[in-house]
Protein backbone atom coordinates (compact mmCIF):
# COMPACT_ATOMS: atom_id res chain seq x y z
CA UNK A 1 0.00 0.00 0.00
CA UNK A 2 3.10 2.28 0.72
CA UNK A 3 4.60 1.66 -2.40
CA UNK A 4 0.99 2.45 -4.37
CA UNK A 5 1.03 5.81 -2.27
CA UNK A 6 3.94 6.64 -3.13
CA UNK A 7 4.01 6.13 -6.88
CA UNK A 8 0.24 7.51 -7.49
CA UNK A 9 2.30 11.09 -5.45
CA UNK A 10 5.06 10.45 -7.64
CA UNK A 11 2.91 10.43 -10.48
CA UNK A 12 0.62 13.62 -9.34
CA UNK A 13 3.48 15.34 -8.45
CA UNK A 14 5.61 14.57 -12.21
CA UNK A 15 2.60 15.88 -14.18
CA UNK A 16 2.31 19.06 -11.81
CA UNK A 17 6.63 19.63 -12.50
CA UNK A 18 5.93 19.17 -16.02
CA UNK A 19 3.06 21.26 -16.05
CA UNK A 20 5.00 24.00 -14.41
CA UNK A 21 8.15 23.48 -16.08
CA UNK A 22 6.11 23.74 -19.31
CA UNK A 23 4.98 27.50 -18.13
CA UNK A 24 8.27 28.98 -16.73
CA UNK A 25 10.26 27.27 -20.09
CA UNK A 26 7.62 27.56 -22.59
CA UNK A 27 4.55 29.65 -21.71
CA UNK A 28 5.34 33.10 -20.03
CA UNK A 29 8.03 34.12 -22.35
CA UNK A 30 5.59 33.69 -25.06
CA UNK A 31 2.72 35.28 -23.66
CA UNK A 32 5.24 37.96 -22.57
CA UNK A 33 5.27 38.17 -26.82
CA UNK A 34 1.95 38.14 -27.15
CA UNK A 35 0.75 40.19 -24.50
CA UNK A 36 -0.96 40.17 -21.29
CA UNK A 37 -4.50 40.91 -23.18
CA UNK A 38 -4.10 37.50 -24.51
CA UNK A 39 -2.49 35.64 -21.55
CA UNK A 40 -5.60 36.91 -20.21
CA UNK A 41 -7.91 35.41 -22.65
CA UNK A 42 -6.16 32.26 -22.95
CA UNK A 43 -6.02 31.90 -18.50
CA UNK A 44 -9.86 32.59 -18.98
CA UNK A 45 -10.18 29.73 -20.50
CA UNK A 46 -7.88 27.51 -19.55
CA UNK A 47 -6.91 28.21 -15.67
CA UNK A 48 -10.25 29.39 -14.74
CA UNK A 49 -11.95 26.63 -17.22
CA UNK A 50 -10.89 23.12 -16.33
CA UNK A 51 -7.45 24.13 -15.26
CA UNK A 52 -9.88 25.61 -11.73
CA UNK A 53 -10.49 21.77 -11.06
CA UNK A 54 -7.06 19.73 -12.53
CA UNK A 55 -4.47 21.94 -10.93
CA UNK A 56 -5.84 22.16 -7.63
CA UNK A 57 -6.33 18.02 -7.35
CA UNK A 58 -2.87 17.49 -8.77
CA UNK A 59 -1.73 19.59 -6.13
CA UNK A 60 -3.29 18.60 -3.15
CA UNK A 61 -3.66 15.29 -4.05
CA UNK A 62 0.22 14.99 -3.89
CA UNK A 63 0.47 16.80 -0.52
CA UNK A 64 -2.22 14.39 0.78
CA UNK A 65 -0.39 11.56 -0.51
CA UNK A 66 2.37 12.38 0.87
CA UNK A 67 1.42 12.93 4.19
CA UNK A 68 -0.21 9.90 4.24
CA UNK A 69 3.26 8.17 3.04
CA UNK A 70 5.18 9.91 5.82
CA UNK A 71 3.10 8.36 8.83
CA UNK A 72 3.09 5.11 6.80
CA UNK A 73 6.85 5.14 7.09
CA UNK A 74 7.14 6.72 10.36
CA UNK A 75 4.91 3.84 11.70
CA UNK A 76 6.29 0.58 9.80
CA UNK A 77 9.72 1.85 7.92
CA UNK A 78 11.49 1.81 5.74
CA UNK A 79 12.98 4.47 7.93
CA UNK A 80 16.06 5.14 5.52
CA UNK A 81 12.68 6.56 3.62
CA UNK A 82 11.98 9.73 6.28
CA UNK A 83 13.80 12.72 5.15
CA UNK A 84 12.98 11.57 1.61
CA UNK A 85 9.32 12.22 2.94
CA UNK A 86 10.02 14.91 4.83
CA UNK A 87 11.39 16.39 2.04
CA UNK A 88 9.00 15.80 -0.17
CA UNK A 89 6.13 16.76 2.27
CA UNK A 90 7.78 19.62 2.55
CA UNK A 91 8.17 21.22 -0.56
CA UNK A 92 4.67 20.04 -1.60
CA UNK A 93 3.32 22.34 1.15
CA UNK A 94 5.62 24.91 -0.26
CA UNK A 95 3.98 24.70 -3.60
CA UNK A 96 0.57 25.12 -2.44
CA UNK A 97 1.62 28.09 0.30
CA UNK A 98 2.94 30.09 -3.51
CA UNK A 99 -0.43 28.72 -5.15
CA UNK A 100 -1.60 31.13 -2.16
CA UNK A 101 0.27 34.02 -3.91
CA UNK A 102 -0.77 32.87 -7.52
CA UNK A 103 -4.49 32.08 -7.11
CA UNK A 104 -5.84 35.31 -6.18
CA UNK A 105 -3.89 37.05 -9.58
CA UNK A 106 -5.65 34.42 -11.46
CA UNK A 107 -8.75 34.50 -10.11
CA UNK A 108 -8.88 38.41 -9.98
CA UNK A 109 -8.86 37.88 -14.16
CA UNK A 110 -12.77 37.53 -13.79
CA UNK A 111 -12.63 41.21 -12.29
CA UNK A 112 -10.38 43.41 -13.41
CA UNK A 113 -11.36 42.72 -17.36
CA UNK A 114 -9.11 44.27 -20.09
CA UNK A 115 -7.73 47.46 -18.74
CA UNK A 116 -3.67 47.42 -19.64
CA UNK A 117 -2.13 48.39 -16.86
CA UNK A 118 -3.80 45.96 -14.87
CA UNK A 119 -2.95 43.02 -17.13
CA UNK A 120 0.31 43.41 -17.33
CA UNK A 121 0.66 43.81 -13.54
CA UNK A 122 -1.20 40.58 -13.61
CA UNK A 123 0.94 38.78 -15.70
CA UNK A 124 4.12 40.02 -14.23
CA UNK A 125 3.00 38.99 -10.69
CA UNK A 126 1.70 35.53 -11.83
CA UNK A 127 4.88 34.64 -13.81
CA UNK A 128 7.16 35.75 -10.83
CA UNK A 129 4.55 33.33 -8.33
CA UNK A 130 4.59 30.86 -10.59
CA UNK A 131 8.45 30.77 -11.29
CA UNK A 132 8.61 30.12 -7.18
CA UNK A 133 6.14 27.87 -7.36
CA UNK A 134 7.56 26.09 -10.38
CA UNK A 135 10.84 25.27 -8.20
CA UNK A 136 8.87 24.24 -5.13
CA UNK A 137 7.15 21.67 -7.29
CA UNK A 138 9.74 20.26 -8.91
CA UNK A 139 11.85 19.91 -6.27
CA UNK A 140 8.71 18.14 -4.58
CA UNK A 141 8.75 15.51 -7.45
CA UNK A 142 12.51 15.19 -6.86
CA UNK A 143 12.06 14.42 -3.78
CA UNK A 144 9.15 11.92 -4.05
CA UNK A 145 11.13 10.00 -6.86
CA UNK A 146 14.08 9.80 -4.11
CA UNK A 147 10.80 8.34 -1.95
CA UNK A 148 9.98 6.16 -4.51
CA UNK A 149 12.96 4.76 -4.49
CA UNK A 150 13.55 4.26 -1.33
CA UNK A 151 10.04 2.74 -0.27
CA UNK A 152 10.71 0.19 -2.95
CA UNK A 153 13.90 -0.83 -2.01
Amino acid sequence: MLIAATLIACFLSGVLAGIDLDSVVVRFPAWRHLGSHAWATYSREADLGNGIVLYPLLAIGHTLLIIAVVFGVRQNGPFQALAAAYSATGLAIAGLLLTAGAAPVMLGLKRIGNDPVALDNALRAFARWSTFRAVAQVLAFIATLDLLVRVSA
